[in-house]
Parts: structure tokens; C-alpha cells; sequence
């Protein structure tokens, strides 16, 4: 570990201690992998995981109400924040690529002190992920399934016993297998698949060749339908717009947690520092409290740009083009189906998909749809 230097009677302290926190050792960085073809599936992983946590309310809910209502070519607004967040997502990895550290603890070496940032952090976590409302939701979900009924007022304890089972459950399978971000992984790239593969389909089915071209030029903010670009529809509600750009894709602590995935994979210094192991059936590591440094030589700059790679096609690979279909094929789908300037709102939205589906096709894929 590299240790203060003393000059006469100053003592020069490296500046990644000066909140607090020791000094990066200096170590040589870790050989990248060089994968083809199929073997890139095993090398990516951080990318599906933040995907995975953000395809939800924002791609099935908002998306689908504000397309409806004001038309595709808003989707240039999605395509602006996943693009955005890509790029700021990289940037997080960079820093866990040369110091084997998570970005917090990034933060965390930044002045006025350690202690701060780690409290406002923390706290920002909270207020973001820390309220069991995934499983809440989840809960509600559940029961429909079960009751075929929308919850009420009386409905509350079951909703709630769900939902702590629910929690339950999620804790139980993470805590089995090598590592959590590789039990992480696996499940994201089942549920991510299973997603975008029946969107993939609905969409195909139901989606008329002028909705996709409509979608794809939306992208960039053209209205195919009137030959023109649209950037803001008269009339668009502004408050519904900005939920899409928070929800698009993952955002805010979300975001952040991708480079203690990165870490645990093992990209660059993160393969020094160790990972966090399951509590069955993980090995016991022990996860260093500090990073490393390497020395940019023509050596480590070789092996940089190998891990640079890798992390484009985590991000742009994965995680751009995952977030991007995400938000696409659901828009083409609802469009396709529902009249235009139709007002959905809250469950209802899923509902309106269901029962457009169901007067084309029957009740038996409109349940599944609402299943789905």
C-alpha cells in the first residue's frame, strides 16, 4: 500500500486518502477476456442486470399513456434518456475498471470527508430503494391472478402477507449460488428474454407495418403519419412526460449500483478486489476494503482498451438496445391497438391492452397478456 510521503515536516498525502479513506495500492491490471461470438454472453452481465430492474412501469404504464395520448413521435424522448444514461453507466464502470472500487466509494474520496457522502448516499438509497414498493406491486399483481378482482379495501391484509412473501421469496433465491450478481444475471437475462420475446411477438401480431415505421421514426422525434417532425405534440401533458424521462430506463441509485455488479463480475481491478458471495453456496472471499491502481504504461494501456470493449458492448450491447425495445415494441403494441388521444390512466392501461386484445383474439390470449 502506497504510504504518505514526508517532506521536511509536511506530509504529503496521496489525494485519493484525502476524505479519509487509504490510498489505491499499486497493482498490474488483470487480463481481459477476448470472447467471440456466442461467448460474449458469458463476459456481459452488469448491463442485463440494471436492464432487467428497469424495464417496468415506465415501458407498461407511462410509455404506453403517453404514446397513446400525444403520439410516437414522443419516443425521441426515451431515446435521448436511455442514450444519456448509457453513457453516464460507462463512466461508472470506467472508475470500477482501474481501481477494482464500486463508484460510491469514488464518491466517498471526494472532500469534505468519507463519512458524508457515505450518509448521503446511503440515504438517497433509501429514499429511492429502500421502501418495499416493488413488492407491494408485485403483491397487487399477484392477487389479480389469484382473485381475478382488483384489490380493495378489504383486501389489505392478504395484499400485505403476498408481499411479505413475495420480499421473502426474492431473498431466498439471492442468497443461493456462487456469488449474488451472478444469481443476479441469470435470473435478468430469463425475465429480460421473456419480455421483450412476447413483446417481440404481440407486437408482430398486432402491429401494422405503418406503427412500426411510425415507432422506429419516432426515435428521433419524426411524425411518419404527418411527414413532419413532432418534437412536442400540442396539447402534451408535461408532468406525464417527465415520469416517462424519470422511468426511462433505470435512473438515479439504480444506475449507480452497476459498478459494485461490475466489481463482482471481475471487470478489471474489480477481479482483485473480490465479491460479495452468496450465502449458500458461495465461497468465502474476502472483499478488499480499498482499490488499486495500475500504471498506464503500453502494457496497461493494451489491457484498457480490452476492458473498454467489453464495457461498450455491456452498455450498447445490452443495456441500450434492451432499454430501447423496451420502451419500442410495448409503444407499437398499445398504439396498434387502442384508438389515438385515448386517456389511460393507472391500471386501468394493462386492462385496455387485455381487453383490445381480447376482442381480436379471444379470451384466452388476452388472459395471458394480463398475466404477462
Amino acid at each position: 500500500m502506497a504510504e504518505p510521503m514526508t517532506v521536511g515536516r509536511v506530509v504529503a498525502v496521496a489525494q485519493e486518502a484525502r476524505s479519509g479513506l487509504a490510498p489505491w495500492t499499486r497493482a498490474e491490471l488483470p487480463v481481459p477476456p477476448s470472447p467471440k461470438g456466442l461467448g460474449w454472453l458469458a463476459v456481459v452481465g452488469p448491463g442485463v442486470i440494471v436492464l432487467g430492474a428497469s424495464i417496468g412501469s415506465g415501458e407498461f404504464l407511462l410509455g404506453p399513456a403517453v404514446f397513446v395520448r400525444h403520439g410516437l413521435s414522443l419516443l425521441w424522448v426515451t431515446a435521448v434518456a436511455v442514450f444519456l444514461q448509457t453513457v453516464f453507466n460507462t463512466e461508472l464502470m470506467r472508475y470500477t475498471i482501474a481501481t477494482g472500487e464500486p463508484i460510491y466509494t469514488g464518491f466517498m474520496r471526494t472532500r469534505p470527508s468519507s463519512t458524508g457522502w457515505g450518509w448521503f448516499y446511503a440515504t438517497l438509497h433509501v429514499l429511492q430503494m429502500g421502501w418495499p414498493a416493488f413488492a407491494g406491486n408485485a403483491a397487487l399483481a399477484i392477487f389479480f391472478l389469484i382473485a381475478r378482482r382488483l384489490a380493495g379495501p378489504n383486501d389489505t391484509d392478504a395484499a400485505y402477507l403476498i408481499g411479505v412473501g413475495v420480499f421473502l421469496l426474492c431473498v431466498a433465491i439471492l442468497s443461493v449460488g456462487r456469488r449474488i450478481e451472478h444469481t443476479l444475471e441469470l435470473l435478468n437475462w430469463v425475465l429480460v428474454g421473456c419480455i421483450l420475446s412476447a413483446f417481440l411477438v404481440l407486437a408482430l401480431m398486432f402491429g401494422g407495418a405503418g406503427h412500426w415505421v411510425s415507432g422506429v421514426a419516432g426515435l428521433v422525434g419524426y411524425d411518419a403519419p404527418n411527414a413532419a417532425f413532432r418534437f412536442m405534440p400540442e396539447g402534451t401533458d408535461f408532468f406525464l412526460l417527465a415520469a416517462l424521462v424519470a422511468y426511462s430506463g433505470a435512473g438515479g441509485v439504480g444506475n449507480i449500483t452497476l459498478s459494485n455488479w461490475a466489481r463482482d463480475k471481475g471487470y478489471g481491478m474489480g477481479a482483485r478486489v473480490g465479491y460479495i458471495a452468496s450465502a449458500v453456496g458461495g465461497e468465502k472471499v474476502r472483499l478488499a476494503h480499498n482499490g488499486f491502481m495500475f500504471t498506464p504504461d503500453a502494457d496497461g494501456r493494451t489491457r484498457w482498451k480490452g476492458w473498454w470493449r467489453v464495457v461498450r458492448a455491456d452498455q450498447w450491447g445490452v443495456f441500450f438496445t434492451g432499454a430501447i425495445l423496451g420502451m419500442l415494441l410495448p409503444a407499437i403494441l398499445y398504439t396498434s391497438l387502442l384508438p389515438s388521444g385515448t386517456d389511460l390512466r393507472g391500471l386501468g392501461i394493462s386492462a385496455a391492452l387485455a381487453s383490445a386484445i381480447g376482442e381480436r383474439s379471444g379470451p384466452i390470449l388476452a388472459g395471458a397478456t394480463n398475466r404477462f
